[in-house]
Formats: C-alpha cells, sequence, structure tokens
C-alpha cells in the first residue's frame, strides 16, 4: 500500500496560493507556507529529502492512521516511498523529481508528507480557507477559465494565465490537492 490516507497535495499549489494569502490575511502572514512554487521550491523540497526529512519524526506532527487505528512513525514512514521504493514523492525515482520538471509543482505528495516538508521550512499548510481567499472566489472566480483543466498532465508553474486578485497564479487544475 503507498498511501496511509487518499489526500493528494500540491506543494506548488499550496505554495502560490499562499502568496495571496499572506496578502490577504497580513495578521497571519508567518502561520504559513508562503514561498512561491519555483525551481528553488523543488529543491528545497529536494533538500528536505536529502536532509532526511522523510527520516526524522520531528517534522511529522499528526498522528498516522491506518485501519481505523494509529501506527508509529517508523510503520508510515515505510509507505511514503518513491516509484523505486526509497523515500519520496510517489513520482519521482532514486530520490529525484523527474527530469525537466524542475519548473513544475511538487506532487504525488500526501498531506502528511507536504506537512512535514512545510515543517522543515518553518510554516504551515493552508486550509481551505486560506485557498478561498487567495482564490478570490467570488469577482475572480474567471481563474477557472485560465487555468489548467485542458491539458492532459500538469503544466509548469505559472504557464496559464489564470491569476487572482491576490495575484496568485495556479490556483485550480494543475494538479490534485487536498481538502
Amino acid at each position: 500500500m503507498r498511501r496511509i490516507l487518499p489526500l493528494p497535495v500540491l506543494l506548488g499549489l499550496a505554495s502560490l496560493l499562499l502568496i495571496a494569502a499572506a496578502r490577504a490575511l497580513p495578521a497571519m502572514q508567518s502561520d504559513f507556507y508562503s514561498e512561491r512554487a519555483t525551481r528553488q521550491e523543488i529543491g528545497e523540497f529536494q533538500q528536505f529529502l536529502d536532509d532526511g526529512g522523510y527520516r526524522d519524526p520531528k517534522y511529522w506532527r499528526y498522528p498516522f492512521r491506518k485501519d481505523g487505528g494509529e501506527i508509529r512513525f517508523a510503520q508510515a514512514a515505510a509507505l511514503f516511498r518513491d516509484s523505486t521504493g526509497r523515500p519520496g514523492p510517489a513520482g519521482w525515482e532514486l530520490g529525484r523529481f523527474p527530469k525537466d520538471q524542475a519548473d513544475f509543482p511538487v506532487s504525488g505528495v500526501s498531506w502528511f508528507e507536504a506537512g512535514a516538508y512545510c515543517a522543515y521550512v518553518g510554516k504551515a499548510l493552508p486550509t481551505v480557507h486560506h485557498w478561498r481567499k487567495a482564490a478570490g472566489f467570488g469577482i475572480y472566480s474567471d481563474i477557472l477559465l485560465f487555468s489548467n483543466f485542458a491539458s492532459a498532465g500538469p503544466a509548469r508553474v505559472g504557464a496559464h494565465t489564470g491569476i487572482s486578485g491576490f495575484g496568485a497564479y495556479d490556483m485550480a487544475g494543475n494538479v490534485k490537492e487536498w481538502c
């Protein structure tokens, strides 16, 4: 079994939406991840992996549950593996992100993995309320018209012109997110 909970996440999306959420909710700015998803972020996630983030329980702040019960960190960590069986996002190989995808959003990670990465960089995951604020639901819902819904797969960060009223790109349709 690859995942503990079916909660796919998009760190690239979370990063972009939180840029806007940080602007919209300045009092909460330091409370959640607010860096832009770029080559540097992919590199930062790679650094998290290389620094042993998948082996260090201090970054994994939430209890793991499987089959109705709580399991220990060591059991859970064994489930977060890349396609070659090494620790890392599901779509990576040999502990590395796919070639020529340095400017794509990080995908293939669970909510737990995303949370551990955010703890590593001293931030926290956004809530759905942060996302809604950053996406500009209502008057700014046109972002859906200019987002990645027609493609066969993920696109480079910022490749689509959908932008929220807070200046956040890629708020919808690039890869899955958790809810």
